[in-house]
């Protein structure tokens, strides 16, 4: 349960220039947690001039191979495997949370992140109306959700009109 106080100080520190992984470690909240409960953003708008070379040489596909000796519970892209009981919290939670990456075609590609790895270009949350559970998107997928997005989601189990509701939900 995420509380007003941890959410007012994570929006703080993320107004502040803090990243995703710096109010992670400093409120304790896991990512997922995070990217669904914090407010948006204000719209931004973006220029050639206003593109960082970092957001230019961000890849669309995600192509890391983890480790041949990573255990079962080794982060699947990266294969980073926590330590301590207290991480194995948060990154079990990490795991839990499904990425569609887009690629150049707007093709969704299905990844599982750790806390080590997830992107931190911009990220659509899709959230089933019910349980706010669901993927998380990268890539540029407009201002309405692509096709290929929504066909991802009803090839899942999904509703998608005339609300997004999640397998589990769809009964």
């Amino acid at each position: 349960m995420v509380t007003d106080a941890q959410l007012a100080y994570a929006t703080q520190l993320r107004d502040g220039g803090d990243t995703i992984a710096e109010i992670t470690d400093k409120t304790g909240l896991t990512r997922s947690t995070l990217y669904r409960h914090l407010p948006t953003r204000p719209a931004e708008t973006l220029t050639a001039e206003t593109i960082t070379a970092e957001e230019k040489a961000s890849p669309s596909r995600i192509s890391v191979t983890p480790s041949s000796a990573a255990g079962p519970l080794a982060c699947p892209t990266c294969g980073y495997q926590p330590t301590t009981p207290r991480d194995l919290v948060s990154h079990r939670a990490d795991l839990a949370t499904v990425w569609l990456h887009l690629d150049d075609r707007g093709e969704p590609h299905e990844a599982r992140h750790c806390a080590r790895c997830q992107p931190h270009g911009h990220v659509l949350v899709t959230n089933c109306s019910r349980c706010g559970d669901g993927p998380l998107v990268t890539g540029s997928p407009g201002e309405d959700l692509l096709e290929p997005i929504l066909n991802w989601l009803e090839g899942h189990g999904w509703t998608t009109l005339p609300e997004l509701v999640c397998g589990q939900h769809n009964r």
